[in-house]
């Protein structure tokens, strides 16, 4: 499952201007860092049409090229109204971008496509005429695909790495509900709108997506709109019990973190090797990083995501918390607390080339510059968050050269919050209380 934002293309291949610019816009997007599904893409072996109808359903948007062709094109205007079913109940979160091509205006669009009122849909990616030699040349309609790409821009820090954790909870919601109708009371809790009938692979899939953008502010009221579900989730789904809080710990870091916040944080994870991938912030919440971290990485594999968290409990001496910190890390990237520095590098360094980052929770009052400069020396793929509960900026700069960056700037206030609406949410799943105290639920 790829984890970016994935632009399905919609059009006609009968005029060859028109397949040029969907080239032109295939590779621009790809530069860009999406994944684009359009049937140039498809496998010889695949049915088109099941496979098409799947990306309308799982793409995050949709580019729709609209050349004479694709007016009279019955496949476009099939595509289409799909996609301004999404684009109509997605509350903005689903982008939808027509591109008017030769030929094509507001007048023809209301008389081939009337329907489907596409000319409603505001845009300024219109091209009057084909550009000179625009059947051979994808280089001529490159400020428009430059345009597309400004225009599905919001997607990269709305949608950064969701998908792994988008595919989860399909799966939970799709093989735990027993039949279409079951599935239906869900999104009917959800208020998503109605689809088609024996559409229950589509049904889940929207309601997932939902269920990760909620139409409401990050904090309390998401973790209140996930919860006034729970209950006919608890009734519904097969083996709820352990599906439920399955689902809450899925969508719950949704509810909280923004998705600049989960950007930056797997950005860490990027920087060059020797590198100070260091964050520090002020926390009480024993679950904010991994909050923060499973929000980022959308994932609970332990083969993409490691995560070491070192107490203060080690005490002593310089010598005495560097092999704390060596054996937390060694059992949780080596499974192995015994290994050494060298074979702990070895493998940090083997899970950095295959795209797995190490992340590692140290207690700020616990530790000094000296040795989380050698932490950073000895095993420089390791990003390190710094926390504490009186943590301030200032506190950082000063003992922590370097390291700059406090984040989030929570207030109290909001943490309590977020672990409140977590933890009732858990309770309306049927998880005990010391499991929601202990964070043994969160794994």
């Amino acid at each position: 499952m790829s984890n970016k934002p994935r632009v399905f293309i919609s059009h006609s291949a009968k005029e060859p201007e028109a397949r040029t610019l969907c080239g032109a816009l295939n590779s621009c997007l790809s530069d860009a860092d999406f994944e684009v599904l359009w049937d140039k893409n498809l496998q010889t072996s695949e049915a088109w049409r099941a496979a098409i109808d799947e990306w309308i359903w799982r793409c995050d948007a949709a580019v729709l090229v609209l050349s004479r062709a694709a007016t009279d094109s019955r496949y476009v205007a099939y595509e289409a109204a799909l996609l301004l079913q999404r684009w109509k109940h997605m509350s903005g979160q689903f982008v939808l971008v027509p591109i008017w091509c030769s030929g094509v205006t507001g007048q023809v669009l209301n008389e081939k496509m009337g329907a489907l009122q596409l000319s409603e849909i505001q845009t300024t990616l219109k091209l009057p005429d084909w550009p000179q030699n625009a059947a051979n040349d994808p280089a001529v309609f490159g400020e428009i695909c430059q345009s597309a790409v400004k225009a599905l821009g919001t997607l990269k820090t709305r949608l950064h790495a969701r998908h792994n954790v988008e595919e989860l909870l399909i799966n939970e919601l799709y093989f735990g509900a027993p039949t279409e109708e079951a599935l239906r009371a869900i999104a009917d809790k959800y208020k998503v709108a109605d689809m088609p009938s024996g559409a229950k692979k589509d049904i889940a899939t929207v309601l997932a997506q939902h269920m990760l953008e909620f139409d409401s502010s990050l904090g309390v009221q998401r973790f209140e709109v996930l919860a006034a579900g729970i209950d006919v989730m608890m009734t519904v789904l097969s083996e709820s019990s352990i599906r439920v809080p399955r689902i809450v710990n899925l969508v719950s870091p949704f509810c909280w973190v923004s998705p600049n916040g989960a950007g930056w944080i797997a950005s860490l994870s990027f920087l060059p090797a020797g590198q100070h991938r260091v964050v520090a912030w002020r926390r009480s919440w024993m679950l904010s990083e991994k909050m923060y971290l499973y929000r980022a990485f959308c994932t609970r594999s332990t083969l993409k995501l490691k995560i070491a968290s070192a107490s203060d409990r080690a005490g002593g001496g310089e010598d005495r918390i560097l092999d704390h910190i060596r054996s937390v890390l060694a059992a949780e990237v080596c499974q192995d607390q015994l290994a050494d520095e060298t074979a702990l590098a070895v493998k940090v360094k083997e899970l950095t080339r295959k795209g797995v980052p190490v992340f590692l929770l140290l207690p700020a009052h616990a530790v000094d510059k000296d040795i989380v400069s050698k932490v950073c020396r000895k095993w420089p793929e390791v990003c390190i968050f710094l926390f504490g509960e009186e943590l301030d900026e200032a506190q950082v700069r000063n003992e922590f050269p370097g390291v700059d960056l406090v984040d989030p700037p929570l207030a109290s206030q909001e943490e309590t919050a977020a672990k409140t609406g977590w933890s009732e949410c858990l309770g309306a799943a049927g998880v005990p209380f010391d499991d929601r105290v202990s964070g043994a639920a969160f794994k």
